[in-house]
């Protein structure tokens, strides 16, 4: 009797999902996606209490989870980093896909042309470089910066072979509700050291990117491929931020701090 109970619930159970699925072709609510680098979006399907197998062409850039249950069946995609992927569904020989974009919450600046430059000669930088130039010497190129919030781009050379760059921002670039963003929606963060952040380039993970804040010169971005080189060498040759009245300087000051501490919220 035990047996035939179970057979009679899950022959139910088959009629339920048959009629719940009377298009059993897997179909995707969007065909695309777009979000931020720390958000969650559902993509709703046409099946019910079926397990759709999904995946991510690009898990740099975005994650896909198939959640279901008697009701309903959602993919969770999950921004990662900005870019595009792909997010592929399958169900019963079915099978739908929606494109995932992770779009920027920051745009402050190009990122320099360095991450397939490393050891590269200046005249390598100056082909690829669209900013202004701005001065140039034996062992350096400097660029205008991209707007009023970034003070200049600078490539520092040994022996004519590229070896970093810093960015160099204004006192203004500190207001930016934004700019704290900015490298955890394009890198791998690794570690923090004090007020220096590092972290790693996602496709290139001998790169370096470090984020320095200090008093004296404000918010600094630098990229290398030398694990070796300590925060004093990377910045030198980077300008202090000069701010005579002492009114703006220590609301300065006290902007920086409260970035500090929101870069600090952001840490995984």
């Amino acid at each position: 009797m035990k047996k035939k109970i179970e057979f009679l619930v899950a022959a139910v159970l088959l009629l339920c999902m048959a009629a719940c699925n009377k298009d059993s072709n897997l179909r995707f609510s969007n065909a695309d996606v777009k979000l931020y680098y720390d958000q969650i979006k559902y993509l709703n399907t046409n099946l019910k209490a079926v397990k759709v197998q999904v995946s991510s062409n690009n898990e740099q850039v975005a994650l896909a989870e198939s959640q279901s249950n008697i009701d309903i069946n959602m993919i969770l995609v999950r921004g990662v980093s900005i870019g595009s992927a792909v997010v592929k569904g399958q169900w019963n020989n079915t099978v739908d896909s929606c494109k995932v974009i992770v779009e920027p919450r920051c745009g402050m600046f190009e990122a320099p042309c360095c991450f397939n430059s490393w050891g590269q000669p200046k005249s390598t930088i100056q082909s690829q470089e669209k900013r202004s130039l701005r001065e140039e010497s034996e062992n350096s190129l400097t660029y205008k910066g991209d707007n009023n919030k970034v003070s200049s781009v600078v490539y520092f050379f040994e022996s004519d072979a590229l070896q970093r760059v810093v960015v160099q921002l204004t006192a203004k670039a500190v207001t930016d509700v934004n700019l704290k963003h900015y490298l955890f929606e394009r890198y791998r963060f690794v570690s923090k050291d004090e007020n220096a952040y590092c972290f790693e380039n996602r496709y290139d993970a001998e790169s370096r990117i470090i984020l320095w804040v200090s008093n004296d010169y404000g918010i600094q971005v630098a990229y290398t491929n030398d694990p070796t080189i300590g925060i004093d060498d990377l910045f030198s040759g980077s300008s202090p931020i000069v701010i005579d009245d002492p009114e703006a300087r220590n609301e300065f000051y006290g902007n920086l701090e409260k970035f500090c501490k929101e870069v600090d919220a952001l840490i995984p």
